[in-house]
């Protein structure tokens, strides 16, 4: 039977990695349990500070900032070991559950953490975190590119983040649940343009030639909007491009989304206008002054400009339907799977190592399909 200390139970421990951490449950009128920690690492030192949240009325929720409860701390610290194998706080309650994180799922939170969450939240102290810092954090996303299911997705690695601050007694509450999710349609993002609308597209004058020219290299390599963006002159080379980076949301160079590099041909009529606008090996390419990358809403404003001045109107097309309109060029072309999977980018390590070497003649099915496309524009 547990042994009541007033209204919460005698602290017990838990290790996270190598520390061990004392708890307590507390209990609300209703008899509602709720587990708080008490930040101590000794018995000792713990039963003080329930004996001190007794004498106060803290020991739920209603903690002063000046309290024990941390809530000062800033969100980086809170989440230095936060999706780290061996050392993340959140890995004991997935055991405990029967559902422990895999590598790859460990791995992919801790990219999003770091590329959309520690950006923004990092330098904030856990008290200030509320509501509209959470409608602030969407927007943010938003104006970095990201769909709003992508958002989403970035927003389910956090939550559980703030549940861990939350159940440390470092936060009164999670404010990301009470922000609803960002709307996303029900048609599916995930539309390839057709051959007509490619055709109609590129047929009616754009008000930037460097977003036009963004747009057809896409729809002839797949390559993700980052990764156009991350283009620098020593990317180019003869008859082929290599794709080895994309951009972070602070405008920093960061690896691609598989974390490989890969390389695609190119036909020349999109190499003779690439090479009209690199300045120098260092420089990016898609840019208006030679030192920053222009902005994703740069390119998609005036894609959809042009999509409106061609009359495409049909819903779920954006600028990543130009790579799902490559792909299926190559699948429909009887381009084998192994090689789009490698040009495309969702190729396995031994698949990128095996296309690095490729001979120009079995590259001869990719330039065939953008010689294709070439026709169609």
């Amino acid at each position: 039977m547990m042994h009541k200390t007033g209204r919460c139970s005698a602290p017990f421990q838990r290790r996270s990695g190598k520390r061990i951490t004392y708890y307590y449950y507390a209990y609300d009128g209703n008899g509602k349990r709720f587990r708080r920690s008490t930040g101590m690492h000794s018995r000792s030192a713990a039963m003080e500070v329930i004996q001190d949240r007794i004498r106060t009325g803290t020991l739920l929720t209603d903690l002063p900032k000046t309290a024990a409860c941390g809530s000062s701390m800033l969100f980086s610290d809170l989440a230095k070991d936060i999706f780290i194998p061996g050392s993340c706080p959140l890995e004991n309650d997935k055991v405990l559950r029967g559902r422990p994180y895999t590598a790859r799922v460990m791995k992919e939170n801790r990219q999003r953490l770091d590329r959309y969450i520690l950006p923004f939240f990092g330098k904030m102290k856990l008290c200030d975190i509320n509501v509209r810092a959470v409608k602030n954090w969407q927007s943010w996303l938003v104006s970095h590119d990201l769909s709003n299911a992508t958002a989403n997705r970035v927003r389910t690695t956090a939550v559980p983040i703030f549940d861990y601050a939350v159940e440390c007694g470092l936060m009164n509450d999670n404010p990301l649940k009470k922000v609803k999710p960002l709307y996303v349609s029900a048609v599916s993002t995930r539309q390839a343009f057709t051959e007509e609308e490619i055709q109609k597209l590129f047929s009616v004058p754009w008000l930037s030639s460097l977003a036009r020219l963004a747009c057809l290299l896409s729809a002839c390599t797949g390559m993700r909007l980052g990764e156009v963006r991350a283009l620098r002159g020593m990317d180019i080379q003869q008859g082929a491009i290599v794709i080895s980076h994309s951009i972070a949301g602070d405008g920093s160079l960061k690896s691609t989304k598989s974390g490989r590099v890969r390389i695609c041909p190119l036909p020349g009529f999109i190499l003779d206008e690439i090479r009209a606008f690199i300045r120098d090996d260092d420089d990016f390419i898609f840019t208006t002054n030679g030192t920053r990358p222009v902005s994703g809403t740069y390119v998609n404003g005036y894609l959809e400009k042009a999509m409106a001045d061609a009359d495409i109107t049909r819903e779920g097309l954006t600028f990543h339907s130009f790579r799902h309109f490559f792909n299926s060029q190559l699948v429909a072309s009887g381009v084998q799977g192994e090689l789009v999977r490698a040009v495309i980018g969702h190729e396995s390590e031994a698949m990128t190592e095996r296309y690095l070497h490729l001979q120009a003649s079995q590259m001869k099915p990719i330039m065939q399909v953008q010689e294709a496309i070439g026709r169609m524009i």
